[in-house]
């Protein structure tokens, strides 16, 4: 069950390669979602390079690696899971061609933070600018 303004939030047009889409907000199960592609697409392109089983820090995802996949390589896999809601029959390759044929990474990911409607930088790319600090839980 998700909180009242994710159940309520209204459908966003999305202008991508010269459609326009309508997106759903994303819940936590397609953040997750979204975890286990970046994880697979690591996999994919280990497999590629013929490099053998990564360590354990290459199987950890960080919230900026994250960041930083969804608004490069996997962004693709982003605009289907905000549209797939609403889009039953659009496939993640049809998603991925779109991506490719708007003909700008950085434009459609500034659509999608658009969408977000949330205040302009504060979109899932602000991770991409925040600086990193170490926390101590120690009593």
């Amino acid at each position: 069950m998700g909180t009242l303004s994710t159940m309520t939030a209204p459908l966003v047009p999305l202008a991508i390669a010269g459609r326009v889409l309508l997106g759903s907000p994303l819940t936590l199960r397609d953040y997750g979602e979204i975890e286990q592609a970046m994880l697979a697409d690591r996999a994919a392109d280990r497999e590629r390079s013929d490099i053998q089983a990564a360590d354990e820090a290459e199987k950890t995802i960080t919230p900026l690696a994250l960041a930083e996949w969804m608004c490069g390589p996997g962004l693709g896999y982003v605009l289907w899971a905000v549209i797939r809601k609403q889009h039953e029959a659009m496939t993640l390759d049809e998603c991925r061609a779109l991506v490719e044929a708007d003909g700008s990474v950085v434009r459609v990911a500034q659509e999608l933070d658009r969408a977000s409607g949330l205040p302009r930088g504060n979109g899932y790319r602000q991770a991409l600018r925040r600086p990193t600090t170490a926390m101590s839980l120690a009593a």
